[in-house]
């Protein structure tokens, strides 16, 4: 990644940050402590979750997820690491690539005047696996299922006309 595109990632972080904090201070001026302490909360939770993503040592997925906002604007995304102190850097350019695949197959199947919010989550069993979820309007279901259950390390994919919920497993490193 070029250094440009590193300070582009920053620049996006500080904003989505400074707007958190901004909120923060507004509730604080009006001296609505409910809503000061929900939103610390939030922005807690929400760096609590970045530190575990980025312990994940998934560096290449990492800052595509934090990078993901600006690249797809018509998306929303959330994510949650349910796994303890998983190595999973041999699986960090697999993991980036497939999810660009499932994004790009996605987006042939989406309105283009909708907002779409998604979820991913990592979760282990033997091995870890990784939801992605998407919420809103889905065209053409078969064909989008169709092209995402023959991509590798797809464990199962189920799409109805407002969700798309695809699971992906990956070998923990030793």
């Amino acid at each position: 990644m070029r250094a440009d595109e590193v300070i582009e990632i920053l620049r996006h972080y500080r904003h989505d940050l400074l707007n958190d904090l901004q909120l923060i201070q507004g509730y604080a001026q009006m001296d609505n402590m409910k809503m000061v302490k929900e939103k610390t909360q939030n922005l807690v939770k929400k760096t609590m979750e970045e530190r575990k993503l980025s312990n994940l040592n998934c560096p290449h997925f990492t800052l595509w997820v934090m990078n993901f906002h600006s690249t797809y604007k018509q998306f929303r995304l959330d994510y949650e690491v349910n796994v303890e102190k998983a190595d999973m850097s041999s699986n960090d350019l697999t993991l980036l690539a497939i999810s660009k695949e499932i994004m790009q197959q996605i987006h042939k199947h989406i309105s283009k005047e909708q907002l779409y919010t998604g979820k991913i989550v990592f979760y282990e069993t033997n091995q870890v696996y990784v939801d992605i979820i998407f919420n809103g309007p889905i065209y053409k279901i078969m064909e989008l299922k169709s092209s995402l259950d023959s991509k590798t390390f797809v464990h199962n994919v189920e799409i109805d006309e407002e969700e798309c919920h695809i699971t992906l497993s990956l070998q923990k490193d030793s």
